[in-house]
């Protein structure tokens, strides 16, 4: 691998890093769902905001999406807050990569150049670093 490359590669993964720690500690998204997965863990099935059972405007943080959702995230619901922000960070950065090695893959991008292929891919998706840095579930 060229040292332009494995300088890239190692200021990428120095970014990825100070990123997941920020988005483990201030994610104003992932907190939503995990509590939610609480919710099913602890045998209450209450999802919404009380204002919705009671016909009122739903508070802009609380639950609001399919309860599958919910189900999804009882994995991360067995963990701290901040672990299962980490690990469900880690998880979005694999299919990340995944994305990424799939797009080279179909243009034939050579092996050495896949790392700064993703790379480039994830800086300039801004879209999939604000899922990464809100903790969100649309990757």
């Amino acid at each position: 691998m060229p040292r332009a490359s494995r300088i890239f590669t190692v200021v990428f993964f120095a970014l990825l890093a100070f990123l997941a720690v920020t988005s483990a500690a201030q994610a104003p998204d992932f907190p939503v769902y995990h509590r939610a997965a609480r919710v099913l863990l602890s045998g209450e099935f209450r999802l919404y905001p009380d204002e919705v059972y009671a016909g009122h405007t739903v508070p802009s943080q609380g639950f609001r999406y399919a309860p599958i959702i919910a189900v999804l995230f009882l994995p991360f619901g067995l963990l701290p807050v901040v672990w299962a922000s980490v690990l469900f960070f880690a998880t979005q950065v694999a299919a990340v990569w995944w994305m990424g090695r799939t797009v080279a893959r179909r243009l034939a991008v050579p092996a050495w150049q896949v790392t700064s292929f993703i790379g480039a891919f994830l800086l300039t998706a801004d879209y999939l670093v604000e899922d990464l840095r809100f903790g969100n579930a649309h990757i």
